[in-house]
Order: structure tokens, then sequence, then C-alpha cells
């Protein structure tokens, strides 16, 4: 048994107190009853006797974690059941979830799931069912182009049972019609039939039935991102991000309205998006922190209009829903991908803002961003953020360092501003901004 395993779970454990003794029942074919008799030993036995020398713990994407081993209350009962996700190398299905239950200070390994596939997709807690307990709903890479396993487990009095299953391209789980319980969403793509469509599932008479299924655009690539979160001050949304053709993308925006799903930017005549088309590929966010979600458009600066599309700096433009089937222009940046920033134009600015990008010296550690003021035939550059690996700029000397005023740093990066201190009309030097202005714009993508 890898040593590894043993002592993430003993650390686990620990954290948790536990006391007691360990019930000897069978988890896999070949498993002895162990002999336990100080905490350590209790949890090695434990990995010893469940898992083989040929298991090994994977890494599964939980929502807003990540890890091997999730400690978590499952039926509302005070105490944390722990859930450990491992592999089987030489299984024909290898993937395995064990479900550790504390029951009176004794420790219970009763429920090893089996899965279907060769990797977890992703892992979700959420009370599906409104009794206050959490259902487990694990999604499968069952190695298919498109579609994905689903299986919700429900934990009831120590025991886990399969109550429903079904594949999916993305899905999520939370409370989207505002009942305080949350609904199973399945997007589902049919790529030999150019169709797609959301189904929205409910707990009714002891089930998962669907509550409503709503039409998609069937002519995209796939789905690369699935938000839930507010699509204005009083109504949830799911906003789904999607590739089309070799490079361009759109946005398609489900909200409940009246007992059902409306594909609010969907054109049911042609079957597709246009509202939300772009050239290339963005994710929607809340960029400015309102706890509404804005979606992402792309335009193109001043003095790139016959660029080809690979050479263009794009903008990045956001908008909120309308509340109708439009959208309504928030705010506009750019942003420097390669160096992992985000800057945000201030109000004042406007289309006539234009970005320089620079290719990094021969030294391969600068990055350099040009803001520039285009009126008529005129530039008028306004400031420059460069960007360093922070022991190369170290080496520096003074006179060159002394260019620039730090905006932030992170880890081995440095982020920079050199100011343009020319004397321009007064018009053009309202477009200029402060340190502190700066930033305010800058922000760190994660």
């Amino acid at each position: 048994m890898n040593k590894k395993i043993k002592y993430l779970v003993i650390i686990i454990i620990n954290v948790i107190s536990i006391t007691g003794c360990i019930s000897e029942n069978e988890i896999e074919s070949s498993m002895r009853p162990p002999k336990l008799s100080v905490r350590e030993a209790k949890i090695e036995n434990i990995i010893d006797d469940t898992l083989s020398s040929k298991a090994k713990l994977v890494t599964v994407d939980m929502g807003k974690d990540s890890g091997s081993i999730k400690a978590i209350d499952l039926d509302n009962d005070k105490n944390e059941e722990i859930i450990v996700f491992y592999t089987l190398e030489s299984d024909e299905n290898p993937l395995r979830l064990l479900v550790l239950t504390n029951n009176s200070g004794s420790w219970t390994i009763n429920n090893n799931i089996r899965g279907v596939g060769n990797d977890f997709d992703r892992v979700l807690f959420r009370d599906i069912t409104g009794d206050k307990n959490l259902e487990i709903i694990i999604g499968w890479n069952t190695g298919e182009y498109i579609n994905k396993g689903l299986n919700v487990y429900q934990y009831i009095d120590g025991d886990v049972k399969d109550i429903f299953k079904d594949v999916y391209e993305e899905m999520a789980c939370e409370d989207i019609d505002g009942d305080n319980i949350s609904e199973l969403m399945l997007i589902k793509l049919d790529k030999v039939n150019l169709k797609s469509w959301a189904e929205l599932y409910t707990y009714k008479d002891n089930r998962l039935v669907v509550e409503s299924k709503e039409e998609m655009d069937g002519t995209v690539n796939g789905h690369y991102g699935l938000k839930v979160g507010k699509a204005s001050e009083n109504k949830m949304g799911v906003f789904i991000d999607s590739g089309i053709g070799a490079h361009s993308s759109e946005t398609e925006l489900l909200v409940y309205e009246k007992g059902k799903l409306n594909n609010v930017f969907f054109d049911k005549k042609r079957g597709i998006v246009e509202k939300t088309f772009r050239a290339y590929g963005t994710e929607s966010q809340d960029i400015d922190n309102d706890k509404i979600i804005e979606i992402a458009l792309l335009r193109v600066p001043k003095g790139y209009e016959n660029k080809a599309m690979a050479y263009i700096p794009w903008i990045t433009t956001w908008h909120s829903w309308d509340g109708l089937d439009g959208l309504n222009f928030e705010s506009e940046g750019y942003h420097n991908i390669s160096e992992k920033y985000y800057f945000k134009f201030p109000n004042k600015w406007d289309k006539n803002i234009t970005v320089s990008p620079q290719d990094k010296g021969k030294s391969g550690n600068k990055d350099t961003l040009t803001f520039t003021y285009v009126n008529k035939e005129e530039s008028y550059p306004l400031l420059t953020i460069v960007s360093y690996e922070v022991d190369f700029w170290n080496r520096l000397r003074v006179d060159e360092k002394e260019k620039y005023m730090e905006i932030t740093r992170k880890l081995n990066k440095i982020y920079l501003v050199s100011l343009i201190d020319y004397d321009y009309t007064d018009e053009i030097n309202d477009m200029k901004l402060t340190l502190d202005e700066i930033k305010d714009s800058f922000r760190l993508m994660e």
C-alpha cells in the first residue's frame, strides 16, 4: 500500500478527531477483519485491508475545491463522513469511491462505489431530494467523444443507494428555480443529428423527473463553460459558453421562467444564436463583482480593422442580460492572456483607445503593452504596462528601473507601468490615468 495514501488519510481522520473501534465489514472479497490498537494503526489497517497495493488516490474536481479525500456531513447528523476517491488499475472498471461512516464512535466502511469509465469528471454534494441530506452526484469520463456517465447516490442510514443514472455533455446542480432545493441540469449534444438541449430535473414522487426541456444550438462543437448565477437582480440563469467552427464561440443563457426553461438568445426558427457570437472563445463571469454574471463579446480596436484575425489584440466588452432577449453594455477591457492579467478601461475611455502589444525582448523576460488614444490620423500614447520575471528585474540597472512604477507582483512576476509625460491637448490629457487609477483597473487572472 502506498504510504502517501495512508498518511493522507491519517491526517484527514485525525483532524476530525476519530475515536472508537472499527467494525469488521468486508469491502472487497479479499478484505480481512482489521485488528486495531491505536488510532494510527486503525486507519492504516483500514486502508491496507480495503485498498490493494494497486490502488491509487486520484484528485477529483468537486466544484469549489478538489482533492482525493473529502470530509463532509452527508446525512445532517453533525458527524462528518469521509469519502476517498481512488482507482484500481488492474480492474476493467478502475474507478472507486469509499464512504466511511462513523457510528457511535466506530468507523465502518460498507460503501464501495464502483464507477464506469476511465476517470472522474466531477463530483458534487447537493440536496436534491429536499430532505436536508446531501446526495452524491458523480460524473464519469467514459472515453466517448461527447457523452459522460452520471450517477446520483442517496445516503441514508449509513448506506448509499443509486437513485438516478444518465449521460450528459455538461452538467450543473444548483437551486435554479428559487425553491431552496438544488435542481439537476444536464446539457446534451447529439453531433450526428446536430441537436442540443437542456434538461432540468427535480425530485418528485421519490424520483428525479424532467421538469423542463429546452432546445439549444446543435451546430456547436461542444460546450466548454457552464456557470450558474444571477442573470439579473431577481433571476438565476445558466450561462453556457460553446465553441463554433475553428475558433469562434457563443453564449446561451437559460433562465427559469413561469415553470420552464427559456433560452433567451436562441432563434428557434433558425436554430442558432447570433447575439452573443464572437470571433474567439471567452468565458462568462462576474467581471465587476456585482453578483451578476456578464457575457463577453469582442471588438476590434482602432488601427486593426484590416488585420488578419490572428493578429488583432481583441478588446473584450462585457454585457448583462436586459431581461428580454438582448444585452446591456457594462464595461470593457483588455485580457493579456500570456501574462495573466486583465486591464479594465475606465469609464472616461472610449472606442478611440487602442492597444499595442509588443513581443518580448531577446531575453524573453519582458512583456510590453501600450494603450494609445487615436484621434483621426494621430496617435497619443497614454501608458505602457510591462511585466518581468522578478529575478531578471532585480538584475536591471537602476536607470532602467527608474522608468517604471510598480503595480503589483505575484510569485516570480512583477507588473509595472510607465506613464507618458507628454503634454497633449486638454481633451487627450483627460484620458491619462494616475497610478492609483491604474491599480484600480488592473487585475490578475486566476
